[in-house]
């Protein structure tokens, strides 16, 4: 009975016929109004009554007193909230969705009534839109529009009394929420989660009931089996997993766990056991048994078993608690209908996923609507997950689509939306505000909705603003991309052509000569910048695209590409200036850019991927001239570091350094030689979004040398850490080859002493498809501010079953800032301590076999006829192709103290001649040294050995001797050693000698 009555007060309401009044505000620059609050209002509540008075005074001039009594004031009062005069009609029941609220007029006042505190504050918004024509048509002031009273000091509004229940409940749009701006239209635009949130669940949540730290040690067999062992989470945060859901005793903890929460939270309709993006499952004989197909787990598909688990849970659930439900996510593993599951239980709800931009393809369209009518038959209450923007920072413009797919979606009983709005405003703020007020109202027209922003946004402009806003959408309608843009730089430079691009310029600077009021000019300005952002990733990569496939064979060939490289550095040098303006900007681009970065919903940083066409290119044009032109290889080089400052020229000069400018590899094991006793390289840590194996390719890297191989995965990494200064420029370089599928990856991320760095837009990253031959891909980057540690990763992605992506000789290595070259040039140029007279190289053979290292290095990298001494592989790097004297090649140690040491046998009296050159990149100690053996141990006697220690430099030096083999001694042993070196230091030995100069 009680529950009848309830429903006839909500029809009431709903029902009732629309009382109206003149209500007025102001009269002769007086107030006539009173703005009534609780006694101690909700912070939701008080910043929409400060909105209303600052409003209805920008609109007339005059400021209306706010009080917070609840109590009945002289004259007209607008009274929010509860209050002494609020009557039964102002109330909302119980069983009313708690997103609607009531605005009643009566007897000369207004009452805005709600369930929620965050409901009665949209009232307040509702009646600034409605009565007195205020718009929120983008985040911040210059793009409010403010209508003036007709007489200025006057203000009477016609106000009707009216209950407001949203098309869609709820409607939730993370990513336009990241800063306070932003929330703040957020909460004006009514696009945001009530504290009432009704059957809105619908995210990964699961891996919250099984922390580790509870059930880990007693409970094992609650954790998937994967490969053969339970995979227990290394952290009660780690949150890609699910337990073993054919459990009786997990489903048991699950249930008990979900009616303990709702008992705790009475406002809570809904509990997730959604699954998001978790690739790998139990794979124990009961789980398995739970799939539609034995394939399943290999097309990872995994909606049988999902559902299934779903309707065993939220039968349980209903048992107890009828009224509640259990949501979930129709998304990626799960989006498939599944074969053995008809029908969700009624207290489901599902959030389903789709990205409508994509259905100006009309086969994704018709596949979409499909789908989705198939679903209205299994689930009851069924809510659309959108995807608007994607991090897009090209135009991805469609508003009509979404407005068919909304359409779609209410003709199918659709409850609720969630938005990604992830977008680069202004150049998408038009389409964005007509969806916020369509989720409203969705009986309204898009096309009136976009003119109404155009029109009061852009004014005397507006004939060109709206043929601007046209042609976006016409050139996203028209292009042939067709694949998820989220992530993927490249995929978003082909929105547009280089020609679509510039007429859009032209429609902008058409429509700033028509705008005659400095507002409108802004804005156009703004919406200039906005597009000018993401025309920059257009632009370079419709450069680079021109060098795909074409090759440098001649000194033809090089001269082409190195000057189509260095006008790309001049614009890439632009783009980075303005970007960094632009993420500085006090206006909505500036906005919406810090608030993507913020939650790492900007790939920026990316643009290394687009510029890797045209590095590779040009560093091979460089390597050309460098072996046959060195003057012009030379001067080419001083082309770009006359551009230099980008991230591009910073790569190339860094690609292109002698050895002398940047350290060793400081990468432990590079080459993936070293193996532990599983044969997994040692030195690196390992990731991956599924479990991965990570055992090495024995002899199938580069030469016949061992390689990381990565296999089947979404995601999996090879990583090294190390500790880091601002400012500090590194540069990475790795080797990779796929089996067919798949992509690889180099990249830079960073570390604060609280955690990730949260822009990862100044984190570089280059992916290419894992090509059947090996590629050399190559990275740089600058330590921002703030940062202390740096990770440096080689990945592979998307890899399917069957398989695979190998990598090798991965190198990290420091670049030296300008502070640090002086110093280095400074200490290079310091005399060196007296030496003696130079000595005379006497004539004869060169004793030392491959003295000067042009031999190809062995399997390990190392060189013929040397052996190491020092460090647990020698010390030894690979050998320095083209960083010895002249080009030539020399060899490299690396270590504390490392060696390279040839012997040869000796007779007591003889003289030897001996000699090598070094150099280095630091203030470490170059030795030559000769010592001796006597039958199989050392010569006993140091003070009849050799040893010349002199610093080393940046130029080539040479140390020289002339040693007399002692009494006894039957070897003699030449050494050439770095000493003191630090890590990520080196030293360069080359052109070693060794002649014989007298008999006994």
């Amino acid at each position: 009975m009680f529950k009848k009555m309830l429903l006839a007060m909500l029809i009431a309401v709903t029902v009732l016929p629309l009382a109206a009044e003149t209500i007025t505000l102001a009269r002769d620059s007086k107030p006539c109004a009173t703005i009534v609050l609780p006694e101690k209002p909700h912070t939701k509540l008080a910043a929409a009554a400060r909105d209303l008075q600052h409003y209805v005074k920008a609109v007339c001039g005059v400021e209306l007193p706010l009080v917070q009594s609840g109590k009945k004031v002289d004259g007209c009062g607008i009274y929010i909230g509860q209050n002494e005069l609020t009557e039964d009609a102002d109330k909302l029941p119980d069983s009313a969705d708690p997103d609607t609220y009531v605005k009643n007029v009566r007897n000369g006042n207004i009452f805005i009534h709600a369930r929620t505190v965050t409901a009665a504050s949209w009232g307040v918004y509702s009646m600034l839109q409605e009565d007195l024509g205020v718009r929120w048509f983008a985040p911040g002031k210059d793009w409010e529009y403010v209508p003036k009273a007709a007489a200025p000091g006057t203000l009477t509004i016609d106000v009707k009394s009216k209950t407001y229940k949203p098309t869609l409940a709820p409607r939730s749009w993370p990513g336009h929420f990241y800063t306070p701006v932003l929330r703040e239209w957020c909460t004006r635009q009514r696009v945001m989660t009530n504290e009432i949130r009704r059957k809105a669940s619908f995210a990964n949540n699961i891996f919250r009931i099984f922390p580790p730290s509870k059930y880990a040690k007693e409970h094992p067999e609650y954790y998937p089996l994967i490969n053969g062992k339970r995979c227990i989470p290394s952290s009660d945060k780690e949150t890609k997993w699910r337990p073993c859901e054919s459990n009786p005793e997990v489903r048991r903890v699950v249930v008990e766990h979900i009616r303990r929460y709702f008992d705790a939270n009475p406002k809570a309709d809904s509990f997730s056991l959604g699954q998001d993006d978790v690739f790998h499952l139990c794979q124990c004989e009961n789980c398995m048994a739970m799939d539609g197909s034995p394939d399943d787990m290999k097309n990872v598909n995994y909606s049988s078993r999902h559902y299934k688990f779903i309707n065993i849970i939220a039968r349980e659930v209903a048992k107890t608690h009828p009224n509640r439900y259990i949501g979930t996510l129709i998304y990626s593993p799960t989006r498939t209908l599944p074969v053995d599951v008809p029908k969700l239980e009624d207290n489901v709800c599902a959030y389903i996923t789709q990205d409508a931009s994509l259905w100006k393809n009309p086969e994704t369209r018709k596949a979409d609507m499909h789908l989705t009518e198939e679903w209205a038959k299994r689930v009851k209450y069924l809510s659309r997950y959108e995807y608007i923007g994607l991090s897009c920072v090209t135009p991805r413009y469609y508003p009509h689509l979404l407005d068919e797919a909304l359409r779609f979606d209410l003709k199918h009983h659709f409850v609720g939306q969630y938005q990604e709005v992830c977008t680069v405003l202004p150049i998408t703020a038009p389409m964005v505000w007509a969806l916020s007020e369509l989720e409203w109202d969705a009986g309204r027209s898009m096309d009136a909705l976009l003119d109404e922003f155009i029109g009061k946004m852009y004014g005397e402009a507006a004939a060109e603003m709206k043929e601007f806003f046209n042609h976006l959408e016409q050139c996203w309608l028209h292009n042939k991309l067709d694949v998820w843009v989220f992530n993927d730089l490249k995929a978003q430079a082909v929105v547009m052509t280089v020609a679509e691009l510039h007429r859009a310029y032209d429609i902008l600077r058409q429509a700033k000569e028509k705008a005659v009021d400095p507002l409108v000019r802004k804005r156009i300005q703004i919406t200039e910048d906005g597009l000018r952002y993401g025309g920059f990733v257009i632009e370079e990569y419709n450069i680079c695209r021109a060098w795909q496939e074409r090759r440098v064979r001649n000194g033809s060939d090089a001269a082409a590409a190195i000057d189509s490289a260095v006008e790309f550095a001049k614009l890439a040098l632009e783009r980075e200036k303005f970007w960094s303006e632009c993420m500085k900007a006090d206006n909505v681009l500036g906005e919406s850019l810090r608030g993507l970065s913020s939650h790492q919903n900007l790939c920026t940083g990316q643009i290394s991927k687009i510029e890797h066409d045209l590095l590779s290119v040009v560093l091979d044009a460089l390597e050309y001239l460098r072996k046959n032109d060195p003057d012009a290889f030379a001067r080419q080089l001083a082309r770009f570091e006359a551009v230099k400052g980008s991230n591009f020229v910073q790569t190339l000069l860094a690609a292109a350094a002698p050895a002398d400018r940047k350290s060793a590899n400081l990468l432990p094991n590079g080459g993936f030689e070293r193996l532990d006793k599983e044969g997994v390289p040692v030195g690196w840590s390992t990731w991956g979004y599924m479990p991965a194996t990570f055992k090495a390719e024995l002899k199938g890297g580069r030469n016949g040398s061992n390689a990381g191989r990565i296999n089947r995965n979404v995601g999996a990494s090879y990583m090294h850490y190390r500790e880091v200064k601002p400012g500090e420029v590194y540069y990475g370089e790795a080797w990779f080859k796929g089996s067919g599928q798949g992509n690889a990856a180099i990249s830079f991320r960073f570390l604060t002493p609280k955690g990730w760095y949260p822009h990862t837009d100044l984190e570089p990253r280059v992916v290419a498809p894992a090509a059947g031959e090996w590629q050399l891909l190559r990275v740089s980057a600058v330590v921002p501010s703030g940062v202390t540690r740096m990770q440096f990763s080689v990945s592979g992605n998307r890899i399917p079953e069957g398989h695979h992506l190998l990598v090798d000789d991965a190198v990290l290595q420091k670049l030296y800032s300008p502070e640090d070259l002086r110093a280095r040039e400074a200490f290079a140029n310091a005399p060196l301590p007296a030496a003696g007279e130079v000595i005379p190289e006497p004539a004869g053979k060169n004793l030392l076999q491959n003295g000067d290292f042009e031999a190809p290095a062995t399997k390990s990298g190392k060189a013929p006829g040397w052996y190491t001494s020092g460090a647990p592989d020698g010390g030894l790097h690979k050998l320095a192709v083209g960083e010895g004297r002249g080009g030539s090649t020399a060899a490299m140690v690396y270590s504390a103290y490392g060696s390279v040491i040839q012997y040869r046998r000796v007779k007591a009296g003889e003289k030897y001649y001996v000699e090598a050159w070094f150099r280095g990149s630091n203030a470490a100690d170059a030795v030559l040294q000769v010592r001796y053996k006597k039958g199989a141990a050392w010569y006993a006697d140091h003070s009849k050995e050799f040893e010349l220690i002199r610093p080393v430099t940046w130029q080539w030096r040479k140390l020289q001797a002339v040693v007399t083999v002692p009494e006894g001694a039957t070897e003699l042993h030449l050494m050439l050693c770095g000493r003191k070196l630090k890590p990520g230091e080196f030293m360069l030995f080359d052109d070693a000698v060794m002649k014989k100069v007298a008999e006994p």
